[in-house]
């Protein structure tokens, strides 16, 4: 975020939504936006998990949004213009008794300060906020 992240508006509130269409209708997408953007990228609808991708890239949208670092578009015109930015895809390339390799999303932070002195453990911007660190402690929760 830069010198001003002091400064940030972070929303407590994420996207709502039980289905993608019902998601897509609550980041500001017309019906007829939402026929196209499914229509373009089936993937979306077929491959994207609605909680752990498309809502939290909704998310994400919304807080740079907020924060005027959209170049004025909308977060609707953005879906729409880019449906594919709704992918929030971990890969694990490689796993050893040593190391991960993990092919991260992009605009994904790799890790957070953690017991640095002065420095606080990660804040989330936005709801689904989630860093490679996060991911890989989720996935082993005893390291």
């Amino acid at each position: 975020p830069g010198l001003d992240a002091a400064n940030l508006l972070i929303r407590g509130d994420g996207v709502r939504g039980d289905t993608l269409d019902d998601t897509l209708a609550h980041a500001g997408l017309s019906l007829r936006q939402r026929a196209d953007v499914l229509a373009a990228h089936p993937p979306l609808a077929a491959v994207y998990d609605l909680t752990q991708e498309v809502q939290p890239r909704i998310n994400y949208l919304r807080f740079l949004h907020d924060n005027d670092r959209l170049g004025g578009e909308s977060v609707a015109s953005c879906i729409a213009r880019q449906p594919q930015s709704l992918e929030r895809d971990f890969d694990l390339v490689h796993e050893c008794e040593h190391f991960s390799v993990v092919n991260k999303p992009w605009c994904v932070r790799l890790d957070t300060p953690r017991g640095w002195p002065g420095k606080t453990r990660f804040t989330p911007k936005y709801p689904g906020d989630l860093s490679v660190e996060d991911w890989l402690e989720k996935r082993h929760p005893h390291w």
